[in-house]
């Protein structure tokens, strides 16, 4: 099925919008793994051991909070799955993406702040498919005559995202 069709030339005008909202995000991004980075290596005691474990405890936390209210880790690993559900509508609930996009940049950002392996682009997938979709959902509650597709922002969100985060870095 596809995503983008226009039926009406203000649906572009729309993505405009995710845009701005996009270029934001991408320094949040990128300025909150440095600001970790940096609050580790000033405040972290014991060596890069004891910090990396202290930023994967945190994201421990996270995930375990997000089992036991959710039933589902959301935030682990490369999130591949979370993107799918966001692209196939299975996951529309602005508040719940929106909470996800934060807890993926905190995630993220502790673990490569703490000195943990991985890289931006995943990460950058997964938050530019919440970000997307969050807006996509809210443009069609609130412009229900435009025939917006929360998918097919959620695409836009991930290649602006990407394309932001690799340029900002």
């Amino acid at each position: 099925m596809p995503y983008f069709h226009v039926d009406n030339p203000l649906v572009l005008l729309c993505y405009v919008g995710l845009g701005l909202i996009l270029g934001g995000a991408c320094v949040a991004y990128i300025k909150s793994v440095y600001a970790t980075e940096d609050f580790f290596d000033k405040r972290a005691k014991g060596g890069h051991y004891a910090r990396h474990a202290t930023g994967m405890l945190l994201v421990g936390v996270i995930m375990y909070l997000l089992a036991i209210f959710r039933g589902h880790y959301f935030v682990e690993g490369i999130g591949y799955s979370t993107v799918q559900d966001v692209l196939t509508d299975t996951l529309s609930q602005p508040f719940f993406l929106a909470l996800l996009f934060l807890l993926k940049l905190l995630a993220t950002s502790l673990t490569l702040g703490s000195g943990g392996s991985g890289g931006i682009f995943s990460p950058a997938l997964y938050l530019g498919a919440t970000l997307g979709g969050v807006y996509g959902i809210i443009l069609h509650l609130l412009l229900p005559g435009l025939a917006i597709q929360a998918p097919a922002f959620a695409v836009a969100g991930m290649a602006g995202l990407v394309g932001g985060a690799a340029v900002l870095r």
